[in-house]
């Protein structure tokens, strides 16, 4: 018998042997003849373990690769963990599969997907083995592969469960950080090979892929609501100026983004110098109406002194005095800032301990800044709002101030126009010596009376002549306002030369028809001609002047008197307004004259205005609204 090893370097796949009937069959040559096809053999024998492990781990790629598809389908996080425990049943023939997730914060594992060869997605029964390995495994950070259960340390005390010889656990890692354990588990005796082991750790890399895919796509998904919810806010509370409307939008929008017990939104009230519950939402009533915070004091009182956000974790650890509910554990607030001028704060808060995320942070100060520059429009309005109520009522005490004024004036002029009447016949039967001679100082006495008697007539007569152009209609026709000046300058032509002033007339030959009630106007040129008169120097010049200027008919009467200060030029046409004392006593006049011309000139469409440089004279323009002139020969032609 001749016996050689079969080798591949080191390591020994078998054993070729040869065996003869014959005594001393075999020579040195037969030893290496034999020698050759071990060494031939082993070559095969490795060739073909290499094309079997190869075809495995094409196999085992091309499993994964359809994993990776299934998972690239979807981005729920429950979705693809079923898909990663259903490979993994199928990958290494398991009788069952099993993923814990790692909570960071909580710093513990919670059963999250399981799926067994009975189509059973549940963990079945109390299986303390899991937890034991998933324990392990998280805490070593390492692929723990248990092939007979009942000798492992970890189960040398604990209970173990009935057929279920063989348990593996590998950890999900992204970058360091575990994100859970994936576990298989077989109903019958099983080995596990490195092969199996790196499958399913290459499955336990794509559970990682799906989770943080699942993860980023939530996270993506949320900033997109808060964004939307943002953007839906900013619209929202443009649209509205109501103060209680923009309050209310602002919590049900938050209320949409941030997960939370309840929000609040307080305001200062500058009186008590108190913030006070102004919306909220997730409070009881009865909490609402009596929480009112001094400034300095409480979380929202703090906030507001200091500018800055403040957020509580762990109300019983942090903050066990804080007067709250006793069911709140986390408590956010922000101050609401409004150009640099803190107006309230915002504040979220949750049953649940260091319930918010930084980015809930982030977002509640964006929110507080956007809903503080709503809430100030919103108070700007209310208030505009209010003084505009207030402006409106005080305009019509006034205008009743006013009516009730005018008609006591109106009652006033009809009933002295009576015994001025008297008064004046009197006084001209005394000068005529009607009732018998007189002395010649009662003679100056009564042409005293006489003028003075003259003056308060003019002005009974000026106040009636305002009340009728705001009560009774004009007159109107088509009328000449070419013909209407020359007459005005004509009858005044007379007075001006008695005073030594000269009068010039610049007037077009055409008509200049106008629609207006002749009567007014005329005591309107009148009234301006007469003033340019009684204010100019002896020797002096007043000029008339009438053009055409868009669509408007141009009458400016200009003098080089005494002129009027620039800051006086608008109050001049106020009711029995004078320029100063000096003026009135030395010109005379009852500050009507003016205030009938605008009315008048106001009546018919038209504008009234003044133009002067102290001590070189003033300027008045009457502009009015031109008539067509086919219209206007038309009119004239029925009217003669």
């Amino acid at each position: 018998e001749l016996a050689v090893p079969i080798m591949r370097g080191e390591r020994v796949l078998g054993v070729l042997d040869a065996q003869s009937t014959h005594f001393d069959a075999y020579d040195e040559d037969d030893v290496f003849i034999l020698q050759t096809f071990a060494g031939q053999m082993a070559v095969a024998l490795e060739n073909a373990r290499l094309f079997g492990e190869a075809q495995q781990h094409a196999a085992e790629l091309g499993a994964l690769r359809q994993v990776g598809l299934r998972l690239s389908s979807t981005v729920d996080l429950k979705a693809g963990l079923d898909i990663i425990v259903e490979s993994a049943l199928h990958l290494v023939n398991a009788s069952g599969a099993h993923i814990y997730l790692y909570d960071e914060e909580a710093q513990k594992l919670a059963f999250s997907a399981a799926l067994w060869a009975g189509s059973g997605r549940t963990l079945a029964g109390a299986q303390p083995c899991f937890d034991a390995l998933a324990a392990q495994v998280a805490r070593e950070r390492r692929p723990i592969a248990i092939n007979d259960i009942a000798l492992h340390p970890l189960y040398l005390e604990g209970a173990i469960p009935d057929g279920l010889p063989a348990i593996a656990g590998l950890p999900m890692l992204l970058g360091g950080r575990l994100l859970g354990v994936l576990g298989v588990a077989f109903l019958q005796p099983h080995v596990f090979t490195e092969d199996e082991v790196r499958t399913l750790s290459l499955l336990a890399d794509q559970a990682v892929l799906n989770i943080e895919r699942a993860q980023l796509f939530d996270e993506l998904t949320h900033r997109i609501n808060q964004l939307s919810s943002l953007y839906q806010m900013a619209q929202q509370t443009t649209s509205t100026l109501s103060l209680q409307s923009v309050l209310e939008l602002i919590v049900a929008e938050l209320g949409k983004v941030i997960s939370c017990r309840a929000i609040c939104i307080f305001l200062l009230d500058e009186q008590t110098e108190e913030l006070w519950i102004a919306a909220a939402s997730g409070l009881k009533p009865e909490f609402r109406d009596r929480t009112r915070i001094k400034i300095g004091e409480g979380v929202s009182g703090i906030v507001f002194q200091k500018l800055c956000p403040i957020y509580i974790r762990n109300i019983p650890e942090e903050a066990p005095d804080l007067h709250t509910d006793p069911s709140i554990r986390s408590l956010l607030v922000v101050p609401l800032i409004a150009k640099s001028r803190i107006i309230g704060t915002l504040s979220v808060d949750s049953t649940a301990v260091d319930a918010f995320a930084a980015s809930d942070e982030h977002l509640l100060t964006i929110v507080a800044a956007q809903a503080a520059s709503a809430i100030e429009n919103a108070q700007l309005y209310e208030e505009e709002k209010r003084r505009a109520e207030e402006l409106r009522r005080a305009y019509e005490e006034l205008k009743e101030l006013d009516r009730l004024k005018s008609q006591f004036v109106q009652n006033i002029s009809h009933e002295l126009r009576t015994p001025l009447t008297f008064i004046k016949g009197y006084v001209e039967l005394f000068l005529d010596e009607a009732l018998g001679p007189i002395t010649d100082r009662q003679r100056q006495s009564l042409e005293i009376v006489g003028r003075k008697t003259e003056a308060i007539t003019r002005l009974v007569n000026d106040i009636i002549t305002l009340q009728e152009i705001e009560a009774l209609p004009l007159k109107k026709a088509v009328i000449s306002l070419r013909d209407l000046l020359k007459m005005v300058a004509a009858s005044a032509e007379a007075t001006a030369m008695n005073v030594g002033i000269a009068l010039q007339a610049s007037i077009p030959d055409a008509p200049m028809w106008v629609l207006a009630d002749d009567d007014r106007l005329i005591q309107v040129f009148d009234n301006l001609i007469g003033n340019a008169i009684k204010f100019s120097p002896h020797g002096g010049t007043i000029a008339i002047r009438a053009y055409s200027q868009d669509d408007q008919w141009v009458v400016a009467v200009q003098d080089n008197g005494i002129g009027i200060p620039s800051d006086q030029l608008d109050r001049i046409f106020e009711r029995f307004y004078q320029v100063d004392g000096s003026s009135t006593r030395r010109f005379g006049g009852t500050g009507l004259g003016l205030a009938i011309a605008k009315e008048i000139v106001i009546a018919h469409q038209g504008r009234i205005w003044a133009e002067s440089v102290l001590g070189e004279g003033s300027t008045f323009y009457v502009s009015l609204p031109q008539y067509a002139a086919e219209e206007g020969n038309k009119s004239s032609e029925d009217g003669a």
